[in-house]
C-alpha cells in the first residue's frame, strides 16, 4: 500500500461520470477531482464511492430528451500529505528520463491555463436541465427590481 501519513485527513478522488442524452450516440464523460475528508484510505474509498453514486440522476433537457448521469467509478484516489495552506503540495507525479521537448509540451502558457481560457460552447449533446433553462429565461424576461443579485443589467 502507498505511504499514508498517520494524521492524513484529506484525499483527492477522480470521480468519473458518464452523461448520455436520449437519441444521441455520443456520450460526455466528466472526471471530477473531488476533495474527500476521511480517517483512512478505506474510509476515503467508501466516501468517494458514495459521492459518485449519489450524483446518479436523470432529467429532461430543453428538447425533452432524457439526460442520464451515471457514476462509472473512480479514476484514482490519492492522499493529501500536507495540511491545507498556501503552497501545500496536494499530489505529485514522477517521470524519469524525460526529454526537453516532452517537458515543454507539459507546460502551458498563461493564456492556455484553464482559468484564463475563453469558455468554449459545448459541442456535445445538450445535457442542460430544462427546468433550470426555463427558470433562467424567465428571470431574464422578468428581472426583479431593487439591484439585488437577481437583477440583470
Amino acid at each position: 500500500m502507498a505511504y499514508i501519513p498517520e494524521d492524513a485527513k484529506w484525499y483527492l478522488a477522480d470521480i468519473v461520470e458518464v452523461i448520455t442524452v436520449e437519441g444521441d450516440p455520443r456520450n460526455v464523460v466528466h472526471t471530477n477531482l473531488t476533495l474527500i475528508r476521511a480517517d483512512s484510505p478505506e474510509d476515503a474509498y467508501r466516501k468517494a464511492i458514495e459521492l459518485g453514486t449519489s450524483a446518479d440522476r436523470s432529467y429532461r433537457n430543453p428538447a425533452g430528451k432524457l439526460v442520464t448521469f451515471r457514476f462509472a467509478g473512480l479514476g484514482d484516489l490519492n492522499v493529501v500529505h500536507e495540511d491545507f495552506e498556501h503552497g501545500a503540495e496536494l499530489i505529485f507525479s514522477e517521470d524519469v528520463d524525460v526529454d526537453a521537448a516532452t517537458i515543454d509540451s507539459w507546460v502551458s502558457s498563461k493564456e492556455d491555463l484553464a482559468v484564463f481560457r475563453e469558455a468554449a460552447p459545448n459541442p456535445g449533446p445538450d445535457y442542460r436541465a430544462a427546468d433550470l433553462v426555463e427558470e433562467l429565461y424567465e428571470r431574464m424576461r422578468h428581472p426583479k427590481s431593487g439591484g439585488g443579485p437577481e437583477t440583470i443589467h
